[in-house]
């Protein structure tokens, strides 16, 4: 039986369903951070939401799946909205979001031609840091792929190394 917190199988691959991870890719963060996200929520909204922060949707169970759920992608959406637009006076770390960073795909591509380009070049990771103004723990999360680069960050690299990055910097996936 479908109630309005469950939703049938078959409507899982339409577009206007995320899931946990398809989520955490449009909010910039990690999978295990909208679980956080989505628990600190359901408290919050327990206790009456005194502190008017933007409420994570709630998500919806899979017919037949105890530990797969889905949301909305417009819920999605609105909560990201909500997060940038919130009011100087509600308290918290300030919303992260996907602007202005490539996405998965094209991170990679910089990473591996960073890679590439770094030995030929003779240049050394913490001078590629130095230049871009992060330390060497954010250099090493977007190397390893843990975090996304920045296409500010991009252009710096291209007028450290003197070179255009790989085409996949659009930030549009490759086919």
């Amino acid at each position: 039986m479908v109630t309005a917190q469950t939703i049938a199988l078959e409507d899982v691959v339409r577009p206007e369903y995320v899931t946990y991870k398809q989520a955490a890719n449009m909010i910039g963060v990690k999978h295990d951070t909208v679980r956080v996200y989505q628990t600190r929520s359901r408290r919050i909204e327990k206790e009456g939401n005194k502190t008017g922060l933007p409420l994570f949707p709630t998500p919806m169970r899979i017919e037949g799946m105890r530990a797969s759920a889905v949301f909305r992608r417009a819920d999605i959406e609105s909560y990201i909205a909500e997060q940038q637009n919130r009011a100087d006076s509600i308290t918290g770390r300030p919303p992260r979001n996907a602007a202005g960073r490539l996405d998965q795909d094209a991170s990679r591509t910089v990473s591996e031609w960073l890679e590439k380009l770094l030995p030929e070049r003779s240049i050394s990771k913490a001078e590629v840091a130095r230049a871009l103004g992060i330390g060497a723990g954010p250099l090493r999360s977007r190397m390893s792929g843990q975090a996304r680069w920045r296409t500010e960050e991009v252009t710096a690299l291209e007028q450290l190394l003197g070179e255009r990055q790989p085409a996949a910097s659009s930030g549009k996936k490759r086919r």
